[in-house]
């Protein structure tokens, strides 16, 4: 039986189709689910009108087409793109499809576009004489290994500066794109690719149309279809991107074993949030307990309400053994359970207590600002509660109060 693997692109553009094509796909999908062969598929060779022999369209509506890439080997179709007849075509025209032989990947490339991106920057303020670029340390094998293309190779070595990869990388597969960015910055190959891919081991197709192992790979844009209920599950309208897919290296992280605590450091939008998420998810699966939950945790309260409501779309089996919160909140709740019945101080709590104990201790020394700082840098944050631990504790950039006369 053949198996269907979804592109980001349907997923990104399918609430957009009009109701009509919409159950035209979901129709598409079930008879590839029950005969592939069958002829009211009706897949059509688009020959010479595309470079690469492997596309097929398939018609959803009088105008709608779906552009099906049909494999080289096993019976695993990829489902790429939807839309009119003329825009469908204009897609796939130039691009090809292949399964990476190093990297086992999917990649969408075409290889005009990046000529002529090259071509138009690539040697816009070039390195002085003698000198090379820092991709010019990896050899042709090595940048194949890296997850670049063999039609892109000539590309990626006509690069003399960090402006042109910048450009050349928006036409390069992204998974090829990363490991590059992680060599340019320092990483050896090899780490790279265990970085940007969370990969150690490849399944190597026999051909670039060898599609069976698609599945098992660390493709960024494909989600293999099981069965009609995930279908409609991923269709859905209240659908997120985020949940269906993950960077290969977020899953890796998702499902990591630990004996201690993970840090994941990583600039804004790099998707630490999404993978919490996901790692909060799996760690719930994994409870034996019936009282034992997993804690979610951040600094604000609309982070920590926008976390909850995501996580009962993404978890909701096991939504009732997530608690998120933010710190304060948490605090609140742990002296709750524990019989305190106090508040949370407020400014004009804080400022009358400080009134009592500077009107109860009065001195000329020191002024009200530096000893309600040094109280709030120094002696809270350590616990300090005598006068000989704050003497001898540990600290730099301040001096001792006692020291300042």
């Amino acid at each position: 039986m053949a198996q269907l693997m979804l592109h980001r692109e349907v997923l990104k553009s399918f609430g957009k189709l009009p109701s009509k094509i919409q159950k035209k796909i979901y129709e598409l999908i079930r008879k590839f689910e029950e005969d592939s062969t069958q002829a009211s598929i009706r897949l059509e060779h688009l020959q010479p009108l595309v470079k690469d022999p492997k596309v097929r369209s398939a018609r959803v509506g009088d105008d709608y087409r779906a552009i099906v890439i049909a494999p080289e080997v096993g019976d695993t179709f990829l489902l790429m793109y939807v839309d009119h007849h003329d825009e469908a075509y204009r897609w796939c025209k130039n691009k090809q499809f292949e399964a990476h032989g190093a990297t086992g990947t999917l990649q969408v490339f075409d290889v005009t576009e990046a000529q002529t991106v090259i071509a138009e920057t690539g040697n816009s303020a070039p390195l002085p004489e003698h000198e090379t670029y820092t991709l010019d340390r990896l050899s042709d094998q090595e940048l194949y290994h890296a997850g670049v293309p063999e039609a892109l190779i000539p590309a990626v070595r006509a690069v003399r500066n960090d402006d042109a990869f910048l450009q050349l990388s928006e036409y390069l597969p992204r998974e090829a794109t990363q490991v590059l960015f992680g060599f340019i910055d320092g990483m050896t190959l090899d780490d790279a690719l265990k970085e940007m891919l969370g990969i150690d081991t490849v399944a190597i197709p026999e051909s670039t149309g060898d599609f069976r192992h698609l599945a098992d790979a660390a493709n960024i844009d494909l989600v293999l279809i099981n069965g009609h209920e995930h279908l409609k599950e991923i269709l859905s309208e209240d659908i997120e991107e985020w949940r269906i897919f993950l960077h290969p290296y977020q899953k890796k992280l998702v499902e990591k074993k630990t004996r201690g605590p993970m840090k994941i450091n990583g600039a804004a939008g790099t998707g630490k949030t999404v993978a919490l998420m996901h790692r909060a998810a799996f760690l719930a699966q994994k409870l034996t307990q019936p009282d034992e939950k997993i804690l979610i945790t951040t600094y604000t309260t609309n982070l920590s309400v926008t976390i909850k409501a995501l996580m009962e779309q993404l978890a909701s089996d096991v939504f009732n053994r997530i608690e998120v919160t933010n710190l304060h909140q948490l605090a609140r709740t742990i002296c709750h359970r524990v019989g305190w019945r106090g508040k949370i101080a407020e400014a004009e709590d804080l400022k009358d207590i400080w009134d009592d104990v500077l009107k109860a201790h009065p001195t000329d020394d020191f002024d009200r600002e530096l000893i309600v700082t040094e109280y709030q840098d120094i002696i809270d944050p350590m616990g300090i509660d005598t006068e000989e631990t704050y003497l001898t504790a540990i600290r730099t950039g301040k001096k001792r109060i006692r020291n300042c006369l």
